[in-house]
């Protein structure tokens, strides 16, 4: 049984379409309070929200896109861009910060890399799908330590693309990732 660190809906700010401030206190609050739970049990109950961190990661000058395939666990984002690399906070991220941690962990099991540079950007708490009404993001930008290669290929496809052909994606990508687009500069 797979367990995933959660907080209450109500320790976030109210749902919107873009990037919301995250100030000291509320990163704080997200990395002491929550818990962990079933993720089985959590997927649904709009009572929580699962927080996820999520990267833009840059290498070069140039921004990981990504999109997932057929043999994706994650069925109701198949065919989707991203440009957010990112995973649930697990058991194993407990310390002072587990979601950067996770954040850590993730970038090395997602795509290969360390992160040489890290900024915090944001919160993404939106609610337009069900995947949203139970996951909050944190949104880092990570200059990676060298190229990023997609371990899980049977999932994910990826490349390195300039920050100005983002935009022509937007449509395709994951909601997540078009609220992302607004922190990169082109």
């Amino acid at each position: 049984m797979e367990l995933v660190y959660a907080l209450p809906a109500g320790a976030f700010p109210a749902p919107a379409d873009r990037l919301l401030p995250l100030g000291d206190g509320l990163w704080r609050r997200l990395n002491r309070e929550g818990a962990f739970y079933p993720r089985a049990e959590l997927e649904t109950d709009e009572r929580y929200r699962q927080v996820i961190p999520y990267a833009i990661v840059v290498h070069r000058g140039r921004v990981l896109r990504m999109r997932r395939i057929g043999g994706s666990r994650e069925g109701r984002l198949v065919g989707l861009y991203s440009i957010g690399v990112g995973g649930h906070v697990n058991p194993e991220d407990t310390c002072r910060e587990p979601v950067t941690w996770a954040l850590y962990r993730e970038l090395w099991e997602e795509v290969g890399v360390r992160a040489a540079a890290v900024r915090r950007l944001g919160l993404i708490v939106t609610d337009r799908t069900p995947v949203e009404r139970v996951h909050a993001g944190v949104l880092f930008w990570v200059e990676a330590d060298r190229e990023p290669r997609v371990r899980e290929t049977a999932k994910l496809e990826a490349e390195l693309v300039p920050p100005s052909t983002l935009a022509a994606y937007a449509e395709g990508m994951e909601g997540w990732s078009r609220l992302a687009l607004s922190a990169v500069s082109v």
